[in-house]
């Protein structure tokens, strides 16, 4: 290798090197800094804030948001299609009970009313011209009455003899199958003793078989004769035989079931379509005896025109009065032109302008009540007995800070939520500021218990560990840190009950400058009330790594 190629890999490699080692000596250099600075904070006492467990009352609540709702909330829809020729109000604006609100172009409506209001006068015409015709009239109805009343004793004779016909029709029809129904019945009994036969005899054939069996070993072995054994073979021959002929007769036996069954199946063919003419028999009889008696009164109706004009001047008044509901439904259609508000409350929501077509269920405006309005919230169903009807509730809003409303529990769902395993239920609020408005966002308190804790401390002075254990750090009168473990009772938003651990009047540390250890002397107060720049912290600092003060819970 050259020496102008051994210098371009010294020199970097030696800049490299440098800037390394200059980085070592400045990193000793902080390090060493660092160790002076915590030698000196260990030889300080570190600062705290302290507060005196007393007795106090400690009210228990049970948490929750919801939603603020307003009571009454209408939706201002049209019920017919129109365009809307009024429509003042706007979002905010305060309405009155039956104030109009929307007015839709009346002019088609209008149209409907004088169409149906022609009907009726065209109604009422025709009511007034039946009425002038009515008169009596006899020519030929005795005659025409007898006539007919002939034929109906006819029809009805002829109704009642295919009456009869089909009554016997049916019982020779349900007979012959009855009988069909017993040569079936016979011919299944047959085919189960042919069955039982059949076993009985290739039964009897097994025990020929195994005779037989026997007999060949015997023989065999010379016990037997040959005559003995023939003889075996020729029993067990015969009795094959009686099986085939048991075979044979069981399958005659089937098929006499089958052809019985046939004769059986046409034999309820033929009940049905017995039943069937016969029925037609019988309603067409019976039509001929309905048209004869409507002759009949058709007939008799003649004897007498009063009763028919009567009933054609009935229908014409139906008419009537059918086109004046027709009128009042037009004239119905026209005031539903005009909106107005049904309750007092004010608009939060408008969707159309005047102008605009207006469809029978899009609500065009929005009214809700805001003199005071319900917050909707829920509690899981193991905590559901603490919400009761009349209990008051505390609740904050995000959008009103710095300020607590108070109201009582109103609506209580007796049932749980399946899918959330939660109860729902309602507060009431006054709102007569309007400071509250539909959809807040609502933080609710409950009152669940009330108790007289003889000591109690800071939600700050408490520390739980990983252990699960609390631990409080006490001062004492020489100013010594002793952390100790105590017994928590109840607690609310700022205090913490002790049940043991700690006595009245203790002092307990609720913000360290620096960790506090156990028998550690320790300085009350904030450092920069100790002194710029004393023990505990740099001029400007508050004490302890980062000048970062350490809540004691």
């Amino acid at each position: 290798m050259t020496l102008k190629k051994w210098l371009l890999v010294l020199v970097p490699l030696s800049v490299i090197g440098a800037l390394v080692g200059w980085r070592f000596s400045q990193k000793g250099a902080q390090d060493k800094e660092l160790a002076a600075q915590a030698g000196q904070r260990q030889g300080t006492a570190p600062s705290v804030e302290v507060a005196v467990a007393g007795s106090r009352v400690i009210r228990e609540s049970l948490d929750a948001v919801g939603t603020a709702e307003s009571p009454f909330r209408v939706q201002i829809a049209p019920k017919t299609t129109g365009r809307i020729e009024y429509l003042q109000v706007r979002e905010g604006d305060a309405v009155q009970a039956g104030q109009v609100l929307v007015r839709i172009d009346t002019s088609e409506l209008e149209s409907a009313v004088t169409q149906q209001a022609a009907n009726v006068a065209e109604t009422r015409s025709r009511l007034a011209q039946a009425a002038l015709n009515q008169g009596p009239t006899e020519v030929g109805v005795r005659s025409q009455i007898q006539q007919q009343n002939a034929l109906l004793t006819s029809a009805q004779a002829d109704y009642n003899q295919v009456q009869r016909n089909y009554e016997s029709q049916v019982a020779a029809a349900d007979a012959a199958v009855a009988d069909v129904e017993g040569r079936v019945a016979s011919a299944e009994a047959q085919v189960r003793n042919a069955q039982a036969e059949i076993e009985r005899e290739q039964a009897s054939l097994g025990n020929a078989e195994t005779r037989l069996a026997r007999i060949q070993s015997l023989y065999s072995q010379g016990f037997l004769a040959a005559q003995e054994l023939d003889d075996a073979k020729t029993a067990t021959e015969v009795q094959r035989k009686s099986v085939d002929v048991a075979r044979g007769q069981l399958a005659a036996a089937n098929s006499a079931v089958a052809s019985v069954k046939s004769q059986l199946s046409g034999s309820r063919n033929q009940a049905q379509i017995t039943r069937r003419k016969g029925l037609a028999d019988i309603e067409s009889a019976k039509s001929r005896v309905s048209s004869a008696r409507a002759a009949v009164n058709v007939a008799s109706a003649g004897k007498a025109q009063n009763p028919a004009f009567r009933q054609n001047l009935a229908a014409l008044e139906s008419s009537v009065r059918a086109a004046e509901a027709q009128l009042q439904q037009a004239r119905t259609r026209l005031g539903e032109t005009v909106l107005t508000s049904p309750i007092a409350g004010t608009i939060t929501a408008r969707s159309a302008d005047p102008g605009a077509l207006a469809s029978p269920g899009s609500p065009v405006l929005v009214v809700q009540h805001l003199g005071w309005l319900y917050v909707s919230a829920t509690v899981p169903v193991e905590q559901s007995g603490s919400v009761m009807p009349g209990r008051q509730v505390q609740i904050k809003f995000d959008a009103v800070p710095n300020q607590t409303f108070t109201g009582p529990i109103t609506h209580v769902n007796p049932a749980a939520d399946v899918a959330s395993r939660k109860v729902s239920f309602r507060v009431k609020l006054a709102n007569d500021a309007r400071l509250l408005k539909p959809g807040m966002f609502a933080k609710l308190s409950i009152p669940t218990a009330q108790v007289d804790a003889t000591v109690s401390v800071p939600k700050e002075a408490v520390k739980v560990g990983d252990d699960g254990k609390a631990t409080v750090t006490v001062i004492g009168p020489e100013n010594e840190a002793s952390v100790r473990e105590v017994q928590l009772g109840a607690s609310d938003e700022k205090f913490t009950q002790i049940v043991s651990g700690v006595e009245p009047g203790d002092k307990v540390v609720t913000l360290a400058y620096r960790p506090v250890r156990d028998k550690q002397e320790v300085k009350i107060g904030k450092p920069e009330e100790q002194g710029r720049g004393g023990p505990g912290g740099a001029p400007g600092g508050r004490g302890g790594p980062g000048g970062a003060p350490r809540r004691a819970g």
